[in-house]
């Protein structure tokens, strides 16, 4: 009896993690993708947004921020590209940007039109000083260089900007950057705030202009949508005692209404409900919507980023280098492992998602010249045929690539250029 009762509890567990196939044909919009690439004569990895999903994101981002009373400011890192950036300005009506790197900021300085820059980082003494050093060299525009709103995190940082402010003859706008849970550095406490307020204050060179804080954690360290409300209510309670403070200190000067304060990312938008705290919300992501956005808060937002590359070559065996018997093993126990396939590229941060059933062959270790990839026998692919992936994050990747096709009901209408990569 006890053996019989064995065997039963060894074939369930084998059973259970007996792998399953995990392959399916492509869906009709990948096939129909595929379609257009190959009309369009594409012979490379290339990058391609979804302008239909794009619009879609972008409207509902506006729809949310109308019903608020927010403004918009777009993360410029999460979408390096001129046009990209362009195209979800306009249609959300704003100028303003968060920007994460000095060298995109000169970027911006360049543009014909006037831009409302915050900084989403804080930037080294060093950065600043030859930033404002270099720009009388460049035709930057003036009044973008002027409300540059350059992000504070603590005081010994504050009087570093004050000593280059005063030795260059500037009046700096500093953001200050509150810890509102994050830990990712910031103020952390109200009397550093009013410390450094007080600074700002007395400073010749320096004017106040809002508070940046930061809460992206509240939907990760959180299991349910009330207990991430509740989290974030936390967060914004010392954002608004910070407020309190800024109101103390200035007085009846201090122009409420028309300073900034920025918070949330494209993960915790759609949980404002007011702008009893914040009157600007900082979105980037989402417009795009790589992998891990895929959240509850964002279920309303399409993917609309992806990577196409081809098939180079095939195996009709999964493959392990030197040693044939492990490969004859691993593909016996695992119906995924039967077939194998060499991309054209690899070595991005996206995942395949069509074909489905296609995963890393660890085995060969990473390439971006031509990536090994396994599938089960019902992945049927060739030479020539488009493999797509997901981009986990859109940021890193999107300066991978030379150029983004922009396709749009079943049509390539446009290419955009990505911005080159930047610190």
């Amino acid at each position: 009896m006890c053996t019989l009762l064995a065997i039963i509890i060894v074939a369930a567990v084998v059973w259970r993690v007996y792998p399953r196939d995990k392959s399916a044909p492509p869906s009709a919009y990948f096939q129909k993708l595929s379609t257009v690439l190959a009309q369009s004569r594409i012979a490379k990895p290339v990058l391609i947004i979804d302008r239909q999903r794009l619009t879609k994101n972008i409207d509902a981002v506006a729809r949310h921020a109308r019903a608020i009373g927010v403004d918009v400011r777009v993360a410029m890192k999460s979408l390096p590209s001129d046009p990209l950036l362009d195209a979800i300005s306009e249609r959300l009506g704003t100028n303003k940007m968060m920007i994460f790197s000095i060298d995109y900021l000169k970027t911006i300085c360049l543009l014909k039109g006037y831009v409302d820059v915050l900084l989403g980082k804080p930037m080294p003494a060093m950065a600043l000083a030859d930033f404002y050093q270099e720009s009388a060299d460049h035709a930057y525009h003036p009044d973008t260089i002027a409300d540059i709103q350059w992000l504070v995190d603590n005081m010994e940082r504050l009087q570093d900007y004050a000593a280059i402010a005063a030795r260059q003859n500037l009046q700096l706008k500093v953001n200050l950057e509150i810890d509102i849970g994050i830990r990712r550095g910031g103020f952390d406490n109200t009397a550093d705030v009013r410390t450094a307020l007080e600074y700002v204050r007395n400073h010749a060179h320096l004017e106040f202009s809002g508070f940046m804080g930061y809460e992206k954690h509240v939907y990760y360290v959180a299991f349910t949508d009330n207990s991430r409300q509740r989290l974030l209510e936390e967060c914004l309670d010392f954002y608004q005692s910070c407020k309190r403070i800024a109101r103390e200190v200035f007085g009846d000067t201090l122009p409420v209404d028309e300073l900034t304060w920025n918070a949330a990312g494209s993960v915790t938008y759609p949980m404002y409900h007011s702008n009893a705290v914040a009157n600007e919300l900082t979105i980037g992501s989402c417009f795009v919507k790589p992998a891990h956005f895929d959240t509850r808060t964002l279920a309303m937002h399409e993917p609309a980023l992806y990577i196409a590359t081809l098939v180079l070559k095939t195996a009709p065996h999964f493959l392990v280098p030197g040693l044939p018997w492990l490969a004859r093993l691993l593909s016996y126990w695992d119906v995924n492992r039967r077939r194998s396939f060499f991309i054209f590229g690899g070595l991005w941060n996206a995942a395949p998602v069509s074909p489905q059933g296609l995963a890393k062959n660890g085995f060969f270790g990473g390439s971006s010249n031509q990536e090994c990839y396994f599938g089960a026998e019902g992945v049927d692919l060739k030479p020539g045929d488009y493999v797509f992936f997901r981009p986990n994050e859109s940021e890193a990747v999107i300066t991978q690539f030379n150029e983004i096709l922009v396709y749009d009901d079943g049509e390539i209408v446009d290419t955009w250029q990505p911005l080159p990569p930047a610190p």
